[in-house]
């Protein structure tokens, strides 16, 4: 029986893609892909970008910042991180989403289990259009969280907030690449552990400390723009600074394709930061002058 993909395996899945995209595969970064009517292809996976399957997808569909459209046909799982999923024709597999959304057309169909948020939903229960006001304040709540974290993170460790922010402005290219190399080796470091059932479990523990090392690397992310921001009432004052910075980083959000890439680019100076100070445990000396405070 097939096993159900979750968000943290697809977020892994969609990283090995990239390693080894054969001539079958779809891959892009930054950009849509289109499956034509008429076309088939194995795994499909993009970063930053929206999917549409017309056609046939004969691996899985994931997609790490875009939505994904099926309007043909998924023989194995679809997942998205940060998307919505619209099935308006039929997926074989399972669906799984993350910050994001299910909805149906009236053809649409999925043979295998449907999550949401980390909770099952009945293929075969209908589906209710989701509309613009709804998504939008979806997308209000899944930033709101982002904040919580953030403030969270600094209201119990002060000093690691401090060190892994100061890591994000005193190297500003090394950290984005330092992010990146970081989430490549976790994301290696997973699929070797589920190779065996023993070691699934390890696979299940490690994909969750990466999902959530990308999110308090975006949320840290959002902590050093609101204090860069030219507004001077935010002088001095962490908590509004990080609140302005996670509403900029809602409103880029908002921007098609520009949006996506900007939240990537971000969480992978947040991760990069994360991991060069370990989490802020290694000190970092503060940055005094310039435009941050």
């Amino acid at each position: 029986m097939r096993k159900t993909m979750t968000i943290l395996g697809a977020v892994g899945l969609t990283a090995a893609m990239a390693a080894g995209v054969s001539a079958d595969d779809r891959f892009a970064m930054g950009g849509k892909i289109t499956v034509g009517a008429g076309e088939v292809v194995d795994d499909v996976a993009s970063m930053g970008g929206d999917v549409t399957i017309a056609g046939v997808a004969e691996g899985d569909v994931v997609s790490m910042g875009g939505d994904v459209f099926v309007l043909g046909e998924v023989e194995g799982d679809v997942a998205t991180a940060g998307g919505d999923v619209r099935i308006e024709g039929l997926v074989e597999g399972d669906v799984a989403t993350a910050g994001g959304s299910v909805t149906f057309g009236p053809n649409g169909r999925v043979e295998g289990e449907v999550r949401t948020h980390g909770q099952r939903v009945a293929p075969s229960a209908p589906h209710a259009e989701e509309s613009a006001i709804g998504s939008f304040f979806r997308r209000v709540g899944a930033f709101a969280m982002l904040f919580l974290l953030a403030f969270a993170f600094r209201l119990l460790a002060k000093d690691r907030f401090h060190a892994v922010r100061a890591a994000m402005v005193k190297t500003p290219l090394k950290t984005p690449l330092t992010g990146l190399a970081f989430f490549c080796a976790a994301v290696v470091a997973i699929l070797g552990s589920a190779v065996t059932v023993v070691g699934l479990p390890v696979a299940a523990v490690l994909a969750f400390g990466l999902v959530l090392a990308v999110y308090l690397g975006l949320a840290m992310s959002a902590a050093v723009l609101g204090a860069v921001l030219p507004w001077e009432k935010l002088q001095g004052r962490e908590n509004l600074q990080l609140a302005a910075g996670v509403g900029a980083l809602f409103f880029l959000s908002l921007l098609p394709f520009v949006g996506n890439l900007a939240l990537i680019v971000a969480a992978l100076f947040g991760l990069g930061s994360v991991a060069v100070t370990r989490l802020g445990g290694k000190p970092v000396t503060p940055v005094s002058e310039g435009p941050y405070r």
